[in-house]
């Protein structure tokens, strides 16, 4: 399974976003994650935003979907990926 991490432009964080994906790689170690190229399909392609106004640009190709991380949604953004993963 291929994740593509994409991170926003971090003007507004509000949260760790580096430690979040962190924190992903130990509740997922199996999957491989990549820094998401527009050239790639992904299985999954994660948004990991700064704040609520979800600025990361939407240029990229995955298979099972895309998942936006917000300070707002961080545990449900987990549950929502152990389903899709099938954890």
């Amino acid at each position: 399974m291929r994740v593509g991490v994409k991170y926003c432009g971090g003007c507004n964080n509000q949260y760790d976003r580096t430690a979040f994906l962190e924190k992903m790689k130990k509740a997922f170690p199996h999957i491989e994650y990549e820094y998401a190229s527009e050239d790639e399909i992904y299985d999954v392609v994660i948004f990991l935003q700064g704040c609520d106004r979800a600025c990361a640009s939407r240029n990229y190709q995955a298979r099972l979907g895309f998942y936006d991380v917000k300070p707002s949604s961080l545990d449900r953004a987990l549950d929502q990926l152990r389903e899709v993963l099938g954890e």
